[in-house]
């Protein structure tokens, strides 16, 4: 693992150093998650975002999932492209491998395309673990109703290699307070979370519905700095409840 993330390091260096732009985005997040019954993680991840030059940008992420009896790894990479000024397109491979020294490969795309009032986007991803894989495409639309307001709404339909079908919804509204402070509530749910936390109790095959609420409060600190912190309450399969706070620093430079 130490291998693959010097490699991919490697290439982001050398890919960056051959642009004249030094446009970077740095995105990190830490999440603290209280499973019913399960114990905790923590979990860190990691994006930074380097333009090459005007048309095109390259993505390195980094996610691990700690807890006390068992941990993951996933290192993704990929170039994004600006088709042109109201469309750009994102491609990236990832690698994982867990504790008990399982692989696994992803493969995701998303074409989004953006202008003054609405968001537009369709992804796809593939993900393959050993003996088990699933597809999903999930498109998603962010609508300005007011300059403070605005809502979003992602939609999540998958199919795995047993065969079976799953859907999810993610829906939710921005409200800014003001210029620097943003409240966001809304809810999720589903037949089945198809998510790098939950997918080690999955299994691949456990019936796993689930309904969450959500707050996220933001601040912006200048136009290079944001902080983010969300709490959701999430209940699966009916009876057990798990709670996330997130942290989230955005960095520009």
């Amino acid at each position: 693992m130490r291998k693959i993330l010097l490699i991919f390091l490697l290439v982001f260096i050398l890919w960056c150093t051959k642009s004249s732009a030094q446009q970077f985005r740095n995105i990190f997040s830490f999440t603290h998650l209280d499973y019913s019954h399960g114990g905790a993680a923590s979990v860190y991840e990691n994006s930074l975002i380097g333009r090459i030059n005007t048309s095109a940008s390259i993505l390195l992420r980094g996610y691990h999932d700690n807890r006390s009896a068992w941990d993951n790894t996933i290192v993704y990479l990929g170039p994004i492209f600006n088709l042109d000024k109201h469309h750009y397109i994102e491609f990236t491979y990832g690698y994982g491998r867990d504790s008990d020294e399982r692989e696994a490969n992803y493969f995701t795309a998303e074409l989004t395309r953006e202008k003054t009032r609405y968001l537009l986007g369709l992804g796809y991803r593939y993900s393959a673990y050993p003996g088990f894989s699933y597809n999903v495409i999930s498109p998603s639309v962010r609508y300005l109703l007011t300059p403070r307001l605005a809502l979003w709404g992602k939609y999540f339909a998958s199919m795995d290699s047993d065969s079976n079908f799953d859907n999810a919804y993610w829906i939710d509204g921005e409200y800014k307070i003001t210029n620097k402070i943003a409240l966001r509530l809304g809810f999720t749910g589903g037949n089945r979370l198809y998510s790098p936390e939950y997918e080690s109790i999955l299994g691949g095959k456990a019936d796993m519905g689930f309904f969450s609420f959500l707050a996220q409060m933001s601040f912006v600190v200048n136009e290079s700095f944001k902080i983010k912190y969300q709490y959701e309450n999430l209940l699966r399969q009916s009876k057990y409840t798990d709670i996330k706070n997130i942290l989230i620093v955005d960095i520009r430079f």
